[in-house]
């Protein structure tokens, strides 16, 4: 997602530095959590709140694998 973008660093990576990632892991996780609600809740908007949460969902994926889970 470039639009989130300052220059070369991601708004995810900018998170990382200042709260490590661990924090930045369970920031995703609630993330997804809050697209599959909003996937119940809104019909018309299902795929593209199905699609965001799978994307916060595969950033959750990456960080367990990069051992950094937090409070997950």
């Amino acid at each position: 997602m470039a639009h989130y973008n300052r220059g070369e660093v991601s708004c995810l990576e900018a998170m990382e530095s200042a709260f490590g990632k661990a924090d930045v892991a369970s920031y995703c996780a609630v993330n997804a959590f809050k697209y599959v609600w909003r996937m119940t809740c809104h019909e018309d908007g299902l795929a593209s709140n199905a699609e965001k949460a799978i994307w916060y969902l595969e950033k959750v994926i990456a960080y367990s694998k990069d051992g950094a889970t937090g409070r997950l």
